[in-house]
């Protein structure tokens, strides 16, 4: 009865520990892929994108999307983000990367990096390098922005 609790309690703890096993590399030594542009888009235009838009983590709102009508996004820090488990968050660098929080399949939350592009339509696109080639992670139409607040609206 001894022998049999002791290989229970280790089999266990061995499935514990290949569970949690992590060793995926950071975000940063992941490679980004070389963007694509459209045909008349000038991949160093901003098309009119604030410069406090740029270096500053936005993240999802959900309480005000009804008020503003779109997908609400605050700055780090703001007074009236609630506690969440997850919320969609994304930070934009002028360089055209981004990072944006990936929910992993095992609950799991992480940086996940990745290339930007915003077109003169106010098509605002995040996209993820994968096997397949280039792959579209987000797809909106920035419906406003400032230093507070993003509004987005969902594309197809």
């Amino acid at each position: 009865m001894r022998i049999n609790l002791f290989a229970l309690l280790l089999c266990a703890g061995l499935g514990f520990l290949s569970c949690n096993n992590t060793t995926k590399a950071p975000a940063s030594d992941v490679p980004v892929p070389k963007l694509i542009v459209n045909k008349g888009d000038d991949p160093k235009d901003n098309f009119g994108l604030p410069s406090d838009f740029f270096s500053k983590t936005w993240m999802q709102s959900p309480d005000e999307n009804d008020k503003f009508k779109g997908k609400v996004f605050r700055p780090e820090g703001f007074r009236t983000l609630k506690p969440m488990r997850y919320r969609t968050t994304i930070k934009f660098n002028e360089d055209k990367t981004c990072e944006y929080l990936k929910l992993m399949p095992n609950d799991a939350h992480e940086m996940q990096s990745a290339l930007w592009a915003y077109n003169k339509n106010k098509q605002l696109r995040v996209y993820e390098s994968g096997e397949s080639g280039r792959e579209v992670v987000y797809n909106w139409v920035v419906k406003r922005v400032n230093s507070n607040i993003l509004i987005l609206e969902l594309t197809e």
